[in-house]
């Protein structure tokens, strides 16, 4: 129990009562310091519990609230993440700005709130850097503090006069807020946390996502070392890779962390040297954010956002940046090493000097002319670079990004009750409507997405203003291993594919329920794994009953391996014994029974998850599957084509000019042995004798020369990006393996049985890309790239799509004019080049000689099993 002063505020939260104090002059009461978590100390140092470092036990929370306020009070709520003037995850605390003038001015103008404000670990305590923070899951402590501070809110406010959330039907009324590092790691929270359980809106102040650095832990693996080497009790330990149990326990004390912080600080190189970073799959940060939100993986919460005119200059002082050619260094160096070839990076750093001249009138700060303030004319170049990556760029782009996903939909899930559907339809529909319908199943390597990430929106309203309205309905479905159970236990307990099975069933309830919206006859169609999924129902689901044409995008049924459930054991292994209550089941083939248990929850699962990918052989650890007579996937495609064993209906089928690269980016290949060894392991244990895939490898460089000029990305001549020569090869045949051979040989077949196709080849060029891998799909969902080019290719690629999905065929004669798409026939092997300098009808014959030869051997090529090699 709490003592105060007689007559003081006071809040009783079960046996405890709260006292607080008056604000003089302001009519308002405040409780502060009040703990929302264990003291982080000791052995909880370093462990998922919630410091700014003047005292270790700093998790604490203050409540500024309205004084009288009547006891039914239910005000809404802003609770704040505090920096001091821009804190940069190592100073400040939740005193530096108390919120007592937002109360009163709420007050003043008839609509009262109560404002929240607390403290989070700082510097090397709420950011553990390196391997061995990675290893004991203590990433991003910091952010996970915060989290906790909006759970003890929701648990708590009510009893303060704040929205309780008693009723799960109720939203909740609080508004998150910060600013700078503050701002970040609430904007952080968008990405995978739950926020939307929490809160109801944010305003974020100079600080999103992108706007600290984006790494991996291993990156800053040196700040972590020098911290550990300025605490007397533990600097022994510091590079051992086993500092932790040392930490954790009472020897180093505030003023020992104190000096391992100053010497962190004075031997990084970065002025930043504890951020969030890239915790992965099931982790609040788990990817940079470009990627999370190209899936759509984020709240979709109401947002004010904003930043300063010069919010650069402050990030630039410190630095020697004297020459351009020290600038164009400082540049590469903030974004080493990169996730892209390195001469990206170096010809990106390029084309940002190009872009901003030195001409110090147009440096920052802004609108000062041609003074440079004793500076170098660097300095307000630079300052202008600095302050647009890092918060204009990230602003806008965020912006943008929220801005497109058009309605308010449920977040991507991250709860295994996932299995929904979202229906878009033209509103004030006749209720006699009877309106096609186009249903989308999202990709994301059968791990990641969700349907929250492209909603149809943008096609719905198009198709209306082309008179030809449609209905767009998408669906979840269970992903990595609960979607796509692998070994001999799923395969004895029937339990394989069941992704597929999820997607079969949403087509159920869409054929029983969508004539009360409006709905008819529908169009099944996905991109990337979702297009492998949708075709793969071509194959023995009774595909027919369900749709009457189908659109694919950059997947086909051979597109993901092809292999039958044992061939994976060792990742559905690796998947149980990385969750906890059942890992000691791992290897014992009998582990159904206990993940079905109530005890491996959503965390288990995560970690299981995380675990299945850190130690499989394979990009993609868990994907279709090889089922057996009577499966949704009885046998490799090429033999169920020749059977005939397919639906007839007609489809549109195509991908991009560089589908292979990103698949090729983490794979060791220096030498054309390597990439032979890469091919090989790509495709084994092979169904063929041995002798004959080393054969078809063989084949396969002879077509494929070590010429870059011949490589992917094509038509970039001899530019190797930074990447040895055998990256652009490899490339190559990757994308023909996996994505035009596959694309070719469908449609061929499906041609030759009479079947109505169309085909494409997405050439677009991205922002400082070539077309990659899925590039097409954001054209006809979500488009960020806003150039004149591809916006008038993504409404021309709407229109053939709602052409399609309205007449099952791309040419009804109505919207926008644009060329004719030529029927895919035999004696017309033609598709169209989507392009929007250049849209084009092409024969289908680059490489021909190397693809026939892949798809004359099928048996061989099971097809883009992508190895770590």
């Amino acid at each position: 129990m709490l003592f105060g002063s007689y007559g003081a505020p006071q809040v009783k939260k079960g046996n405890t009562t709260l006292v607080g104090r008056d604000v003089t002059g302001l009519e308002q009461d405040f409780f502060g310091g009040i703990p929302f978590a264990e003291p982080s100390v000791g052995n909880l140092r370093l462990v998922v519990l919630p410091p700014l470092i003047t005292s270790e036990d700093c998790l604490t929370i203050n409540v500024f609230r309205p004084s009288n306020l009547d006891p039914n009070a239910k005000l809404p709520v802003v609770r704040v993440t505090n920096d001091f003037f821009g804190g940069g995850f190592l100073f400040g605390g939740s005193a530096s700005l108390n919120g007592s003038v937002i109360v009163a001015k709420a007050v003043a103008r008839g609509t009262p709130l109560i404002y929240v404000n607390f403290n989070y670990r700082l510097g090397p305590l709420g950011f553990p850097q390196g391997t061995e923070a990675a290893n004991q899951r203590a990433l991003n402590l910091a952010p996970k503090d915060e989290l906790a501070a909006l759970q003890w809110v929701q648990q708590n406010i009510g009893a303060f006069g704040g929205f309780l959330i008693d009723d799960a039907k109720l939203p909740t009324n609080v508004t998150v807020s910060g600013g700078s590092s503050g701002a970040i790691m609430t904007s952080i929270l968008f990405l995978n946390s739950g926020l939307e359980k929490f809160a109801r809106g944010a305003i974020l102040e100079s600080g999103f996502q992108a706007s600290s650095t984006n790494f991996e832990p291993e990156r800053r693996q040196g700040n972590w070392d020098s911290f550990v080497s300025g605490v007397p009790s533990c600097s022994s330990l510091a590079t051992t890779g086993n500092t932790f149990d040392c930490l954790r326990k009472p020897e180093p004390n505030s003023t020992e962390l104190f000096n391992g912080i100053e010497t962190a600080i004075s031997e990084s190189p970065e002025e930043i040297p504890f951020d969030p970073t890239i915790d992965g799959p099931g982790g609040l940060y788990p990817d940079i954010p470009s990627e999370l939100f190209a899936r759509g993986q984020f709240a979709r919460l109401p947002f004010i956002a904003g930043t300063n005119l010069d919010g650069g200059t402050v990030f630039v002082l410190l630095a020697t940046i004297n020459t351009e050619d020290q600038l164009r260094d400082f540049i590469i160096a903030n974004f080493s090493p990169p996730i892209v070839p390195p001469a990206q990076l170096g010809a990106a750093a390029d084309k940002l000097l190009q872009l901003y001249s030195d001409d110090p009138a147009l440096g920052s700060p802004f609108n000062t002319g041609n003074n440079t303030f004793g500076m170098p004319n660097e300095f307000k170049r630079a300052a202008a670079i600095e302050g647009d990556l890092a918060f204009q760029s990230q602003r806008r782009f965020w912006q943008q990004t929220a801005a497109n996903t058009g309605v308010v939909l449920p977040p991507l899930i991250t709860s295994e009750d996932c299995l929904t559907i979202n229906v878009f339809r033209p509103s004030n529909l006749d209720p006699n409507a009877k309106l096609p319908v186009l249903f989308w199943a999202f990709g994301g390597g059968f791990l990641f997405g969700g349907s929250a990430s492209l909603n149809g929106s943008v096609i719905v309203a198009k198709a209306v203003a082309r008179g030809t309205p449609l209905i767009y309905v998408n669906f979840n479905y269970r992903l990595g291993p609960l979607g796509f159970p692998q070994g001999t236990e799923a395969a004895n307990q029937r339990a394989l594919n069941l992704a597929l099975k999820d997607d079969l069933a949403a087509l159920q309830w869409v054929q029983q329920n969508i004539g009360v919206f409006g709905g008819d006859n529908v169009t099944v169609s996905g991109g990337s794994s979702g297009a492998i999924m949708t075709s793969i129902l071509f194959l023995n689901s009774g595909l027919e009953k369900f749709a009457r044409g189908a659109i694919l995008e950059s997947g086909f049924q051979a597109s993901s391996t092809n292999f039958e459930p044992e061939r994976r054991q060792g990742n559905w292994d690796s998947f149980v014994s990385g969750v906890p209550s059942c890992s000691s089941l791992a290897t014992t083939g009998n582990t159904f029974d206990c993940l079905r248990k109530p005890e491996p929850n959503s965390t288990e699962l995560f970690n299981g998850i995380e675990t299945a990918i850190s130690e499989s052989p394979e990009e993609i650890p868990f994907d279709p599957t090889i089922d057996g007579p009577g499966g949704l996937y009885p046998d490799i495609p090429s033999e169920l084509f020749a059977r005939g064993q397919f639906a007839r209906l007609p489809f549109i089928a195509g991908t991009n000019l560089d589908g292979g690269t990103v698949f090729v980016l983490l794979a060791t290949i220096n030498t054309e042995d390597q990439l032979r060894d890469f091919i090989i392991a790509n495709f084994s244990p092979p169904i063929v004798p041995p002798a004959q895939l080393g054969a078809a490898a063989d084949k396969l460089l002879q077509l494929y020369p070590d010429d870059p000029a011949l490589g992917s990305p094509f038509n970039t001549g001899n530019n190797t990006l930074g990447m040895p020569n055998e990256f652009k090869r490899a490339a190559a045949i990757e994308g023909d393996l996996a994505f035009q051979s596959q694309r070719r040989f469908w449609q061929q077949t499906a041609a030759n049985t009479g079947v109505r196709t169309w085909g494409y080849l997405f050439t677009q060029p991205q922002p400082e890309l070539q077309p990659y891998f899925g590039s097409e799909i954001s054209h006809t969902l979500s488009l960020l790239d806003q150039s004149s080019s591809s916006l008038q290719l993504s409404e021309l690629m709407i229109d053939y799509w709602v052409s399609f999905a309205t007449s099952l065929t791309p040419n009804d004669g109505k919207g926008p004019d644009r060329p004719q798409w030529e029927q895919y026939t035999l004696d017309n092997q033609r598709i169209i080049q989507l392009n929007g300098d250049n849209l084009i009808m092409i024969d289908d014959d680059y490489r021909k000689e190397q693809i026939d030869f892949i798809n004359s051997v099928p048996m061989v090529f099971l097809h883009s099993r992508r190895l770590r090699y």
